[in-house]
């Protein structure tokens, strides 16, 4: 009887055991999980600190991934509501401004006359026919630093360095879109001094234009081309360049807002897959922020 006794106890114990380890390993996964999500998603990581149970843990893990906690979602507050009151004054003020505002008039050929001068996503914006090829110089992978030197080749097969194309064009409105291929490589105060050095030589070689800065557009983080910088990385950067633009007395134009989620990040369906670049959604999206803010004056 009571080696009966002892082998039921064994085989209990021996169930017992093995439904702790089941239990072990289920946990262990949904950690695993949970870790996952938070290394690849800043969305999900926001959405785990409004978990009380999960806020402190995530606060910890996620902050050495995306240095967020409670204070920057102060922070996005904040910035929507002062962007909010740049747009009113903007539209308000009798004098020149910086920030080109929203017109409900603006006119629908706008685009046509506007002249550019960027990167990839500017190749993007001519390349859907979004803005006029011949009106547009730019190349995949440009930074603002190689700008002014090198030579670019239009559609038609016509070179022009930005010189040439200037005094070619005589441009009445000019954009200028460069800025994000240098935030991961080159250091801040180099980045700003040949910022601005570009632009002084623009501004020299374009008198007559009325030049508007683009923000730098947002991206989607957690992918190879956008390892080394930050929506915040670039953030800091537009604050430069509506800095810049408004010591400079030019205009600024902030085409990146239409592009971002509510976490301050690319929208998923504006990401073409590599997080850097958009599909021809997104740049149908920045084509029309930039008509439908035009320089007026």
């Amino acid at each position: 009887m009571k080696k009966e006794t002892s082998v039921g106890s064994e085989k209990k114990g021996a169930w017992t055991v093995m439904i702790l380890l089941i239990v072990a390993i289920v946990c262990m996964i949904i950690i695993l999980l949970y870790l996952i999500g938070i290394a690849v998603s800043e969305r999900f990581a926001r959405k785990m600190l409004k978990i009380p149970i999960l806020s402190q843990m995530t606060r910890v893990v996620a902050g050495n991934i995306y240095e967020i906690d409670d204070t920057n979602e102060e922070i996005n507050v904040r910035k929507k509501e002062t962007d909010s009151k740049k747009e009113v004054v903007s539209q308000d003020a009798s004098e020149k401004s910086t920030l080109l505002a929203y017109q409900s008039d603006a006119p629908w050929d706008y685009l046509k006359g506007c002249y550019f001068i960027g990167d990839s996503r500017t190749v993007a914006l001519a390349a859907y026919d979004l803005i006029a090829d011949e009106n547009t110089i730019a190349e995949v992978g440009l930074s603002h630093i190689d700008a002014l030197q090198h030579v670019y080749t239009q559609k038609s097969g016509l070179q022009y360095d930005v010189a040439s194309f200037l005094e070619a064009k005589q441009p009445d409105i000019l954009y200028i879109a460069f800025g994000v291929n240098g935030i991961a490589f080159v250091e801040e105060s180099r980045y700003k001094e040949e910022y601005e050095n570009m632009m002084d030589q623009i501004l020299l070689m374009a008198p007559n234009s009325k030049v508007v800065i683009e923000a730098i557009g947002p991206i989607k983080e957690g992918y190879s081309m956008t390892s080394r910088m930050t929506n915040a990385d670039i953030d800091h950067y537009n604050e430069f360049l509506y800095d810049l633009a408004e010591k400079k007395g030019i205009y600024y134009v902030d085409s990146n807002k239409c592009l971002k989620d509510d976490y301050n990040s690319l929208k998923d369906e504006y990401n073409s897959g590599d997080g850097l670049h958009y599909t021809q959604d997104g740049y149908a999206q920045v084509a029309e922020y930039i008509r439908s803010h035009p320089v007026t004056e």
